[in-house]
């Protein structure tokens, strides 16, 4: 999208100008207090996401009035495939609802659908955000969960070492060896998610929202479960 800017700015009209340099620099505002903020990242990266689709449906508006093109996709298959592979939000049933309406997006008498038009109506659709992103996010995730559970394993045989050397095994030892076992299956399981992240969006259908939701309910599902566990009643440990 810079290098179509960059074309524009050289060619378009003064007021055409002023109008794509007001929402490009509002644009690259809401990035710089996103990054000065990060402790407001919830609300900023709301103002970031509206902000880069005006200057989206700007940049495709002012592209398709200089540089008229005939480039597109066959047919509306094409078109809802390209949506899908650029994370904008919309059905299959919702889009060809609205291609059958021409003030939402038209197609050519051939059935074809220009890439500029199919660009302004991405526009009016809701963004779920760069899927690199996405998974940069949850790589870091998984990095933490990792460090997590090597302080844990590390604290865990710490303890086997006390308790093999020890000549009586005091309760105290026998349950924090127990949370300790807990701990390290709730880091590997947890790790498991993050790392399992692209399968888990294969089977959302590619909606990384959903994936973040889907783990966030895995691991409430975990957490009841192993706090169960965490009960003296729920299993034994044998002590030789």
């Amino acid at each position: 999208m810079q290098k179509k800017i960059e074309k524009l700015l050289e060619i378009a009209s003064d007021a055409d100008k002023v109008e794509l340099k007001i929402i490009h620099n509002a644009y690259l505002a809401c990035l710089k207090a996103l990054n000065e903020n990060p402790t407001e990242a919830g609300t900023r990266t709301g103002h970031v996401t509206n902000a880069r689709k005006g200057l989206e449906e700007t940049v495709a508006r002012l592209w398709a009035s200089y540089f008229p093109e005939t480039k597109g996709f066959e047919n509306g298959l094409a078109a809802w495939k390209w949506l899908q592979a650029k994370n904008y939000k919309v059905g299959r049933a919702k889009f060809y609802k609205d291609l059958k309406d021409p003030k939402k997006l038209q197609q050519e008498a051939d059935g074809s659908i220009l890439q500029s038009k199919l660009e302004l109506y991405a526009g009016t659709l809701k963004y779920l955000g760069d899927p690199a992103e996405a998974m940069q996010g949850w790589q870091t995730k998984e990095a933490k969960l990792k460090v997590e559970k090597l302080e844990t394993e590390t604290a865990l045989k710490k303890i086997e070492l006390q308790l093999k050397q020890a000549a009586v095994i005091l309760r105290r030892d026998a349950d924090l060896m127990r949370t300790a076992i807990i701990t390290v299956l709730d880091s590997t399981l947890k790790n498991a998610y993050i790392t399992r992240a692209p399968a888990l969006v294969e089977v959302v259908a590619g909606d990384p929202a959903k994936v973040r939701a889907l783990i966030a309910e895995l691991n409430e599902i975990q957490n009841d479960a192993f706090c169960g566990l965490a009960d003296m009643g729920e299993f034994e440990i044998d002590i030789t």
